[in-house]
């Protein structure tokens, strides 16, 4: 049975975790093939892990980040976050709030259970109650037909918005 919980300051290795993770797949999303990632040094990922966990730190402490984790029993399955920042407000967003949906990431062995479609859910819906109007994504070629059933619309290639 999946379960899902919103993720707070005490989930900052695992939202680490799940980052590189998410990094890593985007780069070899088959896991079919070598990967630009494989070439790191020990340096480099220890470095880009810093910097991630005390990104996530800074965010979740000044609540500019919201994200959601997916569990079979104990073992995480799923995340994914958005980032709220705004921007001058317009007629279809009058208050100028927007957030970024971004690492949206399911292990290879649960993909196909509608798990990302309910991070995502979850997402728009906590966004929702912060009053943001407008919610904007970069989408991989696996994910597209995610955002899309759900109603975002293409602005480029792999940028996609939704109103809400």
């Amino acid at each position: 049975m999946i379960s899902c919980r919103k993720a707070g300051i005490s989930d900052l290795e695992l939202l680490t975790e799940c980052r590189c993770m998410f990094l890593r797949a985007l780069k070899n999303p088959y896991g079919n093939a070598a990967c630009p990632a494989d070439e790191e040094t020990e340096a480099d990922i220890e470095s880009r892990r810093a910097a991630i966990l005390a990104y996530h730190e800074k965010a979740l402490e000044e609540d500019r980040v919201i994200a959601f984790l997916a569990y079979d029993v104990e073992k995480p399955v799923a995340f994914g976050e958005a980032c709220l920042y705004e921007v001058i407000p317009g007629f279809v967003n009058p208050n100028g709030k927007r957030a970024y949906i971004m690492n949206i990431y399911t292990d290879p062995e649960y993909r196909g259970q509608g798990i990302a479609t309910k991070i995502v859910d979850l997402l728009v819906g906590a966004l929702r109650e912060r009053g943001v109007h407008q919610v904007t994504l970069n989408s991989s070629v696996m994910g597209k037909p995610v955002y899309q059933a759900y109603g975002f619309k293409p602005m480029s290639e792999n940028d996609m918005i939704l109103n809400i």
